[in-house]
């Protein structure tokens, strides 16, 4: 409860003698007043501690200590999204492993990645190769997540190319439920595609057993 009564700018040197850093850090998070950007500092600092730790370690203990790394490098990204700091961001991504960031492997959150992208204008780019590379693209729920983020972010337009992908792959691949109908149809409409959009709820009507 005492170290919640210090400045951020005294309990940082204060974390690096404790036996047990993380966990002051983790508990100066939890603190109300503070701002946007001390949050960002105690990030930062705790992703900085932890490749610390990476070092003198080997083998499969290793390679548990770089998972945790990636998935905290990936929480600080969604972080500096949620404020803005769209370049920083983007610097975090490249310190990811390469096979992580090209879908060489699985990323543990996928959500993250298509924010940035969205951010960055190469969303466009990363649907593509979820479309030539479907073994690295998230499924349908990731997908649709990932949408709501987008909408939270006030990017509606990345968030109708999310779902214009979703649903258009979900067809192709012969999954005719009305719900891939309906969404996609909802989709042309939004893209003010109003034909087309009759015409996807003409097929459902036609293919899709009691579709209302």
């Amino acid at each position: 409860t005492e170290i919640y009564t210090l400045s951020l700018h005294d309990a940082l040197p204060i974390s690096d003698k404790t036996e047990q850093p993380e966990y002051l850090i983790d508990g100066l998070m939890f603190v109300p007043e503070l701002t946007a950007t001390q949050r960002v500092t105690l990030e930062r600092k705790r992703l900085s501690m932890m490749e610390k730790s990476l070092a003198g370690k080997y083998g499969d203990e290793r390679m548990n200590e770089q998972g945790r790394v990636d998935s905290s490098r990936l929480s600080f990204i969604s972080q500096l999204l949620d404020n803005d700091r769209v370049q920083e961001a983007q610097s975090q991504w490249t310190l990811l492993p390469e096979p992580l960031r090209t879908g060489g492997t699985t990323n543990p959150d996928p959500v993250v990645e298509i924010r940035l992208a969205a951010r960055a204008d190469t969303l466009a780019a990363l649907l593509a190769r979820y479309g030539s590379r479907p073994e690295t693209a998230p499924d349908e729920q990731v997908l649709r997540r990932a949408a709501d983020a987008l909408r939270r972010d006030k990017n509606d337009s990345a968030a109708i190319a999310v779902l214009d992908f979703l649903y258009t792959r979900e067809l192709a691949a012969g999954h005719l439920d009305a719900a891939n109908f309906l969404g996609l149809a909802e989709v042309r409409l939004e893209q003010k595609q109003n034909t087309a959009a009759v015409q996807l709820l003409r097929r459902m009507a036609l293919i899709t057993e009691n579709p209302f």
